[in-house]
C-alpha cells in the first residue's frame, strides 16, 4: 500500500545515501524534472541544483542528523530540458543508515507569483549548460536592485568576469571541453555568493556577471579577487595559453545612485571599463572602476 501511494503521488520521492545519491526515485521524476527514475540513480542530486542555491542545499543536508531529523527549504533545480523550476523540499534523516528521504514538490507558480514574475520566465531564463540565470533575469534584477539602492542610498556592486583566450582554448580542445570549462567557472562564480540577494549570471557569451547589493568598492574587489583566485585554483589545462591554465580577467565597480539621471547602465559601463583595463594590462587580473556618483 505504501509503495502504491509513493508511486502515484505528484510529489517526487527520493531516497538518498549520505552523499545525496539516490537509490530510489519515484515515477513523479518524469513529470517534475523530465527524467526517467533510472536516469537519476547513482548520480548526486546536487548536480542538478541551481549553482546559486547549491550552497544552501548542501548546508541543509549537512545539518540533517539525530538532532535535526526533519528539515525543509525552497530552491531551484534544473530539468532535463535545461529549464529551471522551484522546488519545495522536505528532508528526513534515516537513522538506520544515515541516508535521506526527500520529498520534492514543484512550487514554481507559487514562487514566481510571490516575486511578481511569470512562471515561464523563471523556467526559461536559466542557462541549460551552466545553470546560472540568463541575461534577461540579470537585467531585471539589476533594474530592481539599482532602484532599491537609489531609494535607500546604498551601494550596489557588480563584477564582470571574462574568460581569457577562450577562443584559442575552443580551437585547441573543442566545444565539449569548452562547455565543461565554462560550467566550472560558472560554479565558481555562484560559489562566491554569500547572501540571498546576490546573483550570478551568464552575462554575455563567455562573460559572467555577479551582482552584489549593498556592497561597496572594497567588498566588490574582495569578491572579484576570490573568484579570480578560485578559477586559477581549478587548474584547467590550457597548453596554448600564456599561463598554461585557464585564467579570467575581472572588472569590478560599485555605485551609489543618488540622482534622478543615474541609470543601471552606469554600473555596467564602469565594470566593462575596468574589465577592458584588466585585459589591456595583460589579462589574468582584477581591476576596479572609480565609483560613480552624481550629486
Amino acid at each position: 500500500m505504501y509503495r502504491l501511494l509513493v508511486e502515484n503521488i505528484a510529489d517526487m520521492v527520493v531516497r538518498c545515501d549520505g552523499a545525496f545519491k539516490p537509490s530510489y526515485v519515484s515515477p513523479a521524476a518524469k513529470e517534475v524534472l523530465g527524467y526517467e527514475p533510472y536516469e537519476l540513480l547513482g548520480r548526486s542530486c546536487l548536480d542538478l541544483v541551481h549553482p546559486n542555491d547549491r550552497p544552501q542545499v548542501e548546508a541543509a543536508v549537512g545539518r540533517l542528523g539525530s538532532s535535526a531529523p526533519l528539515l525543509g527549504q525552497v530552491f531551484r533545480m534544473r530539468r532535463k530540458d535545461g529549464s529551471c523550476i522551484w522546488l519545495e523540499a522536505r528532508y528526513r534523516h534515516l537513522s538506520d543508515d544515515g541516508g535521506v528521504l526527500a520529498t520534492l514538490r514543484d512550487v514554481t507558480a507559487r514562487q514566481t507569483a510571490d516575486q511578481g514574475h511569470p512562471a515561464r520566465e523563471a523556467q526559461g531564463d536559466c542557462d541549460g549548460l551552466i545553470g546560472l540565470v540568463g541575461r534577461r533575469c540579470f537585467d531585471t534584477r539589476l533594474e530592481q536592485e539599482f532602484r532599491r539602492a537609489q531609494r535607500q542610498e546604498l551601494p550596489l556592486g557588480l563584477v564582470l568576469i571574462d574568460v581569457d583566450e577562450i577562443h584559442a582554448f575552443k580551437d585547441r580542445y573543442g566545444h565539449g571541453a569548452t562547455d565543461d570549462c565554462l560550467s566550472q567557472i560558472g560554479r565558481v562564480a555562484a560559489g562566491a555568493l554569500r547572501r540571498p540577494g546576490d546573483i550570478a549570471a551568464r552575462h554575455d557569451g563567455e562573460r559572467f556577471g555577479v551582482l552584489l547589493p549593498a556592497t561597496d568598492e572594497a567588498g566588490v574587489m574582495l569578491v572579484a579577487g576570490q573568484i579570480h583566485a578560485a578559477v586559477m585554483g581549478l587548474g584547467i589545462l590550457n597548453d596554448g595559453g600564456v599561463h598554461g591554465i585557464v585564467t579570467v580577467s575581472a572588472g569590478a565597480s560599485a555605485i551609489i545612485p543618488s540622482g534622478a539621471d543615474d541609470v543601471p547602465t552606469d554600473l555596467v559601463a564602469a565594470a566593462k571599463l575596468a574589465l577592458y583595463q584588466a585585459k589591456l594590462a595583460g589579462r589574468n587580473r582584477v581591476r576596479s572602476a572609480v565609483p560613480m556618483t552624481r550629486g
